[in-house]
């Protein structure tokens, strides 16, 4: 008999890391167990302890840029790997409780993300209601379920925590960018097939400190004409003024030309780690 899988993602319960989780267990394991973590680490490192199959946790934000916790807790910190990357798209809305009625809210709490995402709106339609940053988006929709059945108090979330807490959507898409997405990885211990699978590579590797080290890695990707999507550059723990370059490689159709680049990058680097080869699944 097959063991149920399980999933952590950073809470609490109605995030948009739980959404992207529920995302992918649609591709990986629909009767999926989930857990709620307070930390990104602590979600990923319940994998490398074993107490769960998969670690749903963001990596990037289209607006917001790299996530360094999570980037810093796989380089550094865990021989895990990226199985997949779920892309979800950010959409925010106000919500009410449902007895509120038409009543106007005297506060409205979101995290300071999903308030400044939603400024233009709240500022035109409610220039005089007191914004309350909280914990999470999900937090504010908890806050808005247990005390705003008077309208006094609403939530900028997602209408998946609309969905969770029992409220009503008042406004629907008030963020101000309607691409904003934020990537998610999604890490088990699983190691890559050899770069043979997926649409995509991340690696993680450090050169020596001297002129054109990093080019003449850079210069590898071009020889084999591999497309170069991200570059990160984070700072090595144990010694001041090194860095980890973190880069992501578009996959080619032929498999054996990216297997061919990362055995010459292996080979020229002080540091190199194979984070993984995976697909890229939209959020729906």
């Amino acid at each position: 008999m097959n063991k149920t899988k399980s999933i952590t993602f950073l809470g609490p319960q109605g995030s948009f890391s739980e959404q992207a989780a529920q995302a992918a267990a649609a591709f990986l394991c629909p009767d999926a167990r989930y857990a709620a973590t307070v930390t990104i680490e602590e979600a990923i490192n319940a994998v490398s302890q074993t107490r769960a199959d998969f670690a749903v946790v963001p990596i990037e934000n289209s607006i917001e840029g790299t996530v360094n916790a999570t980037l810093d807790t796989l380089i550094f910190d865990t021989e895990l790997y990226v199985h997949a990357q779920i892309d979800l798209p950010v959409r925010q809305n106000l919500l009410m409780h449902p007895d509120a009625g038409d009543a106007a809210p005297v506060r409205i709490l979101s995290h300071p993300q999903g308030l400044a995402q939603s400024r233009k709106f709240l500022q035109a339609h409610y220039p005089n209601t007191l914004l309350v940053p909280s914990n999470s988006t999900s937090e504010a929709a908890r806050v808005t379920r247990d005390d705003g059945a008077d309208g006094s108090v609403a939530a900028v979330s997602s209408v998946f925590a609309a969905d969770m807490y029992g409220l009503v959507v008042r406004h629907a898409g008030i963020q101000e960018n309607d691409t904003n997405t934020t990537q998610f990885a999604v890490v088990s211990a699983v190691p890559p097939d050899g770069c043979r699978c997926g649409e995509k590579t991340s690696l993680a590797f450090s050169t020596a400190n001297e002129p054109g080290a990093l080019y003449k890695i850079l210069d590898i990707f071009s020889l084999w004409n591999l497309n170069m999507t991200r570059i990160v550059s984070r700072p090595m723990k144990d010694a001041p003024g090194a860095y980890v370059f973190f880069i992501d490689i578009e996959n080619p159709e032929n498999s054996e030309d990216i297997h061919d680049a990362l055995t010459m990058v292996r080979r020229k680097t002080s540091f190199f780690k194979l984070l993984g080869s995976y697909p890229v699944w939209a959020a729906v």
